[in-house]
């Protein structure tokens, strides 16, 4: 079995504009330093597909930030890059606890075998 995990695209995501920025996680400083922050900006580019994001990270005076380009598989996409590679497509969920997979869901654990 080959099981494939990815984001199912959130437009409202996807279409912002760069110069918003969003709190996506805090998390306390496993060393004990205070609490991480981190936000991100995305710019989307439609021809393909991939989002690029910054992420600003920052612990008390400390601030640092990385770029992160992910290409966005939408959901008839990527069953059809799957199928093409010659893989069946014996479940698709749309999140950890299996549930169904929909418009909605934030997930595509995609449960595949070669035919």
């Amino acid at each position: 079995r080959f099981v494939i995990d990815v984001f199912n695209p959130d437009f409202t995501i996807l279409m912002r504009g760069s110069n918003r920025k969003r709190v996506v996680a805090r998390y306390p400083d496993p060393d004990g330093g205070g609490i991480v922050t981190i936000s991100e900006t995305n710019r989307y580019d439609r021809a393909t597909h991939i989002n690029h994001l910054k992420w600003y990270f920052s612990l008390g005076k400390k601030k640092w930030t990385d770029d992160l380009d992910m290409r966005v598989f939408f959901p008839q996409e990527l069953d059809a890059l799957l199928r093409y590679n010659g893989f069946r497509i014996e479940h698709k969920y749309g999140d950890y606890d299996r549930s169904h997979f929909g418009s909605e869901s934030p997930h595509q654990l995609t449960v595949c075998r070669l035919k």
